[in-house]
């Protein structure tokens, strides 16, 4: 167990994630940030974490004695694939002169001021010569000679990342891949389970029966010039209750191209409605890794994954609600009787015998044993209530958002 930790530059705090997940136990974590978002979060999962504020404010004689330092500077300076670096100064060591790189002289100080046990640094991946020259100044800080290793955490992750990492932890780099893949750690988006299930039905009136869309495609825009009457009805989460989001499309054209061969990200493709570098158009195939994540900033510089449509289940016949309806009130028994015999909820059972918007069709799995309960002896229901069949696509309410400026609907289990 680790008495005291001390992580600069400690952002969300990836450092305690990974004690955590490596069952490491450690009494008191100190936390050197300056960002309060990062700090609001860190908080959040570690309200026990000790904020200290600015690096270059920390002072060992205000600390414990610290077991395990780490951290990961501000790699803006160092990195190979900072474009500006031709324009920059470089200190007397030739590091970059980057404001942001220059902490990395913050964490060797706390380092000679410390005296860890353990510590580590990690970095971004730079040039021999720059990477010598942080290999001296950390050699000379701990008296002994000191060298990176290179770990790429595609190893353990669905993302190519390769970074330097500077240790006096005993460690073998010669990690075996997971086979994570980008897929993997892609959520699925939640297309069909975000909003009530009557918005997929027909609206059902006394006088022309069922409309031929449903609910949830009545939803006015954002985009309309007006909202649909507000009235008190709006609490039962009617679909005047709704406002749809702009419509977004998240899908691009793009053209295949081959893989390269042993090649970690799988680029299977080119945006093609993105004018730029090349790098930018590039679409990544999810049997690969995902290129490595930097803060990117806009102007399409965000990874781009190729997206195969979901499956979705949905009814192979149309059921003509009306008739149904007509059906189930005539052969009605008690609810009660109902739900008891069948093992269903009793809200549920009273929905099938409405006759408003709040009707809904009996389920597949119980059409037959309702049937039998209640004698229904026709035979047209049978396919329209129990077929389905699979397609690609998405609900088309996916994209229905509450309207802040109302009430809430009601909010149930």
């Amino acid at each position: 167990m680790l008495g005291n930790v001390l992580s600069l530059f400690d952002g969300i705090s990836g450092g305690q994630v990974a004690l955590d997940r490596l069952g490491i136990k450690y009494e008191n974590y100190y936390a050197s940030e300056i960002d309060k978002y990062a700090i609001q979060i860190t908080q959040k999962n570690y309200p026990k974490t000790i904020q200290i504020g600015d690096v270059t404010k920390v002072k060992a004689n205000d600390l414990p004695k610290i077991d395990l330092l780490m951290g990961g500077s501000p790699c803006q300076g160092f990195s190979i694939a900072n474009q500006n670096r031709k324009n920059l100064v470089f200190n007397e060591y030739g590091v970059c002169s980057d404001e942001r790189s220059q902490l990395f002289f913050e964490f060797v100080r706390l380092l000679k001021e410390t005296k860890p046990d353990w510590w580590f640094l990690e970095n971004v991946r730079m040039k021999k010569e720059h990477m010598e020259i942080v290999n001296k100044v950390l050699s000379d800080a701990v008296g002994y000679t000191v060298e990176p290793y290179l770990v790429n955490s595609s190893v353990r992750s669905g993302q190519n990342r390769l970074r330097y990492y500077w240790t006096n932890i005993p460690f073998e780099n010669n990690l075996e891949d997971w086979g994570i893949k980008l897929k993997d750690i892609l959520e699925p988006i939640p297309f069909s389970k975000d909003y009530p299930n009557y918005l997929r039905l027909p609206i059902v009136r006394k006088k022309g029966g069922a409309s031929k869309k449903t609910r949830g495609e009545m939803v006015r825009s954002i985009d309309d010039e007006k909202s649909f009457t507000v009235n008190a009805t709006m609490w039962k989460g009617q679909k005047s209750s709704y406002v749809k989001a702009q419509e977004i499309n998240p899908f691009r054209p793009c053209e295949p191209r081959e893989i390269k061969k042993d090649s970690l990200c799988h680029h299977v493709a080119d945006a093609t409605d993105i004018k730029g570098n090349q790098a930018i158009k590039r679409v990544y195939g999810g049997e690969g890794k995902s290129p490595t994540l930097t803060t990117m900033g806009g102007g399409h510089r965000e990874p781009k994954v190729l997206v195969v449509p979901e499956k979705v289940k949905v009814r192979k016949h149309e059921v003509d609600i009306k008739k149904l309806q007509s059906i189930l009130r005539q052969h009605r028994l008690p609810i009660k009787e109902i739900s008891e015999k069948l093992n269903v909820k009793k809200t549920t059972v009273e929905h099938w015998f409405r006759t408003d918007n709040c009707f809904s069709i009996p389920d597949a799995e119980i059409w037959f044993d309702l049937k039998k309960l209640l004698n229904i002896e026709t035979n047209e229901f049978d396919l329209p209530i129990t077929e389905f069949e699979i397609r690609d696509g998405r609900y088309e309410m996916a994209d229905r958002v509450y309207n802040p400026k109302y009430k809430s609907p009601t909010i149930v289990s």
